[in-house]
């Protein structure tokens, strides 16, 4: 019993790292979404030169692809680690109970 308690504290832990990444993650997104509307703004206020936009639309764009991938990907494993953890509740319970049944039967 007192490995499956362990084993599901270590479980959380991982959760709530995931979670905390995740959540860094969806906030950058957020950052690189406003240059990229910001850029894209600044396309039809200044149609002179776009070089340098185009640098900044194109690098804002990977970093915001970049952190949905790593936000879904770290969903993945939390989803993951929650199936998990229901997985161990359930061999607790069942343990509790062939406890009980056993302290019943003496």
């Amino acid at each position: 019993m007192d490995e499956l308690a362990k084993q599901l504290v270590v479980n959380a832990g991982k959760v709530d790292r995931y979670q905390s990444k995740q959540h860094m993650a969806d906030m950058t997104s957020h950052y690189f979404n406003g240059i990229m509307i910001g850029v894209s703004l600044s396309f039809f206020m200044v149609p002179d030169n776009y070089c340098g936009e185009w640098i900044v639309f194109l690098l804002a764009t990977m970093g915001f692809t970049t952190c949905i991938w790593l936000s879904s990907r770290w969903q993945r494993q939390i989803n993951a680690l929650a199936d998990e953890g229901a997985m161990l509740m359930e061999k607790m319970v069942e343990r509790m109970k062939a406890s009980n049944e056993a302290e019943t039967r003496n």
